[in-house]
């Protein structure tokens, strides 16, 4: 299953509850109401720091895919660029990008 394409973006409502809004891919289509840029829910919650960081979410896997293909691409080209800290930023980069995808 896919998630919902970026960017994300949140919403701060009068109960002091966010709601993290991505783009209707159904808006226009029949049956849908159309809404021009309109967003759809992705789900609500009550923390403003954790509306920040969900919102991020489809940024922060790209740059992590983008992160993983520069260290390996270097490893490859600059000499002695494989080392302990390298390795170790490949793993949680794999980890982080496994976890957010479910791959």
């Amino acid at each position: 299953m896919e998630h919902t394409p970026g960017p994300w973006t949140y919403r701060e409502h009068l109960n002091d509850t966010f709601t993290i809004l991505g783009r209707n891919l159904d808006a226009g289509k029949t049956g849908v109401p159309y809404s021009g840029e309109e967003l759809t829910v992705v789900f609500e919650l009550e923390d403003e720091a954790d509306a920040r960081l969900i919102a991020a979410a489809p940024e922060l896997l790209e740059a992590c895919e983008d992160a993983l293909g520069i260290i390996g691409a270097a490893i490859g080209v600059v000499p002695n660029f494989q080392n302990d800290l390298t390795l170790a930023a490949q793993t949680k980069l794999l980890a982080t990008i496994a976890k957010a995808t479910g791959i």
